[in-house]
């Protein structure tokens, strides 16, 4: 038996789909226009000071644009930010000691990602972290990229794809990926399976060739988006207006 006042279902109705094509860029909603839009045109950069004038500590993040990526692109993003992860945390916080909070890794926003830097600082301006976190670049191109091995390489392939076909422990964890999915229309159900897949075939090559087009200094595709904190001594010494 049916609901009550429900009418009957048509035996000839048409089934439903089983795949959804994605939606075309110009189709999509402008539900996160910022993943888009926000670095059109070259580096941009936000101030504020801390709320709390007490606060000691200053931060920043600085951020390389990257846009909405295919599997392969992504899977070199990844491995790059995976190897530039250890990297960071050694040069920026025990060698330069700048501060407890040193994190790199892959920011995602709507269906573009991009490679961010934060850091949390008592001891730096975020202006000084800035020249810090480029400089860290720079020896990171030259020492750490240049000296990675294959083995290395093939090990932290390995240990990314294998987190990403592993089984979901909750519901929450096999929903999430697939609602991003709906969110954004790319509607590639089976992302995680693709990235797992690229992620064994990328070379060094490639990952040097993605640095030096997006990450460099003077990379030619480098979009740099900057977020600066100040505590209100920094903010003081440098000129920022505290009430910001």
């Amino acid at each position: 038996a049916g609901a009550l006042g429900a009418a009957p279902l048509e035996a000839d109705a048409a089934p439903l789909p089983q795949t959804l094509p994605p939606a075309a860029a110009s189709e999509r909603p402008e539900a996160s226009p910022r993943a888009r839009r926000w670095l059109e045109g070259g580096a941009m950069r936000l101030r504020s000071v801390a709320s709390n004038p007490g606060e000691k500590n200053s931060a920043i993040e600085l951020h390389l644009h990257l846009g909405e990526l295919e599997p392969r692109e992504e899977a070199r993003l990844r491995l790059l930010a995976s190897v530039a992860s250890k990297d960071a945390f050694h040069c920026l916080r025990t060698v330069r000691q700048l501060g407890y909070v040193v994190q790199c890794g892959v920011r995602s926003m709507g269906a573009a990602r991009g490679l961010s830097v934060l850091i949390q600082s008592a001891v730096a301006s975020p202006t000084e972290l800035e020249r810090h976190i480029e400089e860290w670049l720079a020896e990171f191109r030259a020492t750490g990229l240049e000296a990675l091995t294959d083995d290395r390489l093939a090990d932290t392939a390995f240990a990314l794809s294998s987190n990403l076909l592993e089984p979901p422990r909750s519901l929450a964890q096999e929903a999430a990926p697939i609602w991003g999915e709906i969110i954004e229309q790319t509607h590639r159900w089976q992302r995680e399976v693709e990235l797992a897949t690229e992620l064994r075939a990328v070379n060094k090559a490639e990952l040097i060739a993605l640095f030096d087009e997006h990450f460099a200094a003077a990379a030619p595709s480098r979009q740099k988006a900057v977020s600066l904190c100040y505590s209100h001594p920094d903010a003081e010494a440098e000129g920022v207006p505290c009430e910001q």
